[in-house]
């Protein structure tokens, strides 16, 4: 991306709103389908906006734009929104994708993603650039053996059909896009609560010995940072 289109949009774009939901399957080699509800204002409608997405053009399976179905392309790592089909003040974008693999870091029944520097653009449609921070509402559909956590706390977990449940966050904190994280699978779950509030560490040691040994000093090291869950 360059500096140019960096401050362009960033000069245009402000009170930027993903809504993603991720449907993960169990299998590692299964595709992970995927949706995106972007919320934005728009200062200047006199050109394109850009979305950043390192993926192949038929991973986007359908594009709204402010209500009207249009042909998703993929030009050069951006998804183009005609100026034509924007508008000023709040817009709203809607699309189908699947996820891509990259940065999200699957293994035969875990994942976790790493986005630094700018990657998530290889897992989802974004404006991945570290000052136009944004507010993340996250859904992910996972096996339901399988357990969860992201940058926000859980709003509430549905159990689906067929051995599957859906975990619903709320609205993280303003962020860039590469400090968006999460991570599911089969892992085990200890919770404590550390001055007032309860904290929850995901692991997969089977070493039982080297958790207790170290389980104290880990929720003791996290309690010290405010916000830290």
């Amino acid at each position: 991306m360059s500096l140019e289109l960096a401050r362009e949009r960033a000069a245009r774009l402000t009170n930027i709103v993903y809504h993603l939901r991720f449907d993960i399957p169990a299998d590692q080699a299964d595709p992970i389908p995927a949706w995106l509800e972007l919320h934005f204002d728009l200062a200047d409608i006199s050109a394109p906006l850009f979305l950043d997405f390192r993926q192949a053009p038929d991973s986007i399976q359908s594009l709204q734009i402010n209500g009207h179905a249009r042909e998703p392309q993929l030009v050069n790592e951006h998804i183009p929104l005609p100026a034509a089909d924007l508008r000023t003040g709040r817009n709203e974008i809607e699309i189908a994708f699947t996820a891509g693999d990259s940065s999200l870091n699957r293994n035969p029944d875990f994942l976790y993603t790493l986005f630094v520097p700018d990657r998530a653009r290889t897992a989802f449609p974004v404006f991945d650039q570290p000052d136009l921070k944004a507010r993340f509402e996250l859904i992910l559909t996972v096996p339901d053996t399988w357990r969860v956590l992201a940058n926000a706390p859980l709003a509430r977990a549905i159990e689906l059909d067929s051995g599957r449940r859906e975990y619903r966050f709320v609205p993280s904190d303003r962020m860039s896009s590469y400090l968006f994280s999460f991570v599911a699978g089969a892992f085990q779950a200890i919770t404590r609560e550390v001055n007032g509030r309860p904290m929850t560490m995901l692991h997969r040691e089977t070493n039982t010995a080297k958790v207790e040994r170290n389980v104290d000093e880990i929720f003791e090291l996290h309690g010290q940072y405010p916000d830290a869950t």
